[in-house]
């Protein structure tokens, strides 16, 4: 059987979850920003220009929404999967300090 290493780096994980939830706070804010604009739009456009801005306005929305919720959800997962290992390593690390001494020599 081949043995298998893995080696996790807490701090870098915890470094990513932070970095995802500055993301996703800049993704609303981009979002709020783009709400502002398209509300003052229409004192500079009218017509067919305005249907093609609040049009591509709508479609950019959209797509941000999508890629707010896609880091949010990679964001909990992470945070999910350190939670996890940190579970198991508490659990290793009881059942190592458990061990008795007494068969090594």
């Amino acid at each position: 059987m081949d043995e298998k290493t893995l080696y996790v780096d807490l701090g870098t994980l915890k470094s990513k979850i932070t970095t995802l939830t500055k993301l996703q706070r800049s993704i609303e804010d981009v979002q709020n920003t783009l709400h502002t604009l398209a509300g003052d739009a229409g004192r500079f456009w009218d017509g067919s220009a305005y249907e093609v801005f609040s049009r591509n306005q709508k479609s950019l929305n959209k797509d941000l929404s999508k890629l707010k919720d896609e880091v949010s959800q990679s964001c909990e997962k992470l945070t999910q999967a350190v939670a996890t290992y940190e579970k198991v390593e508490k659990s290793v690390e009881t059942v190592v300090e458990d061990l008795s001494t007494a068969d090594i020599f």
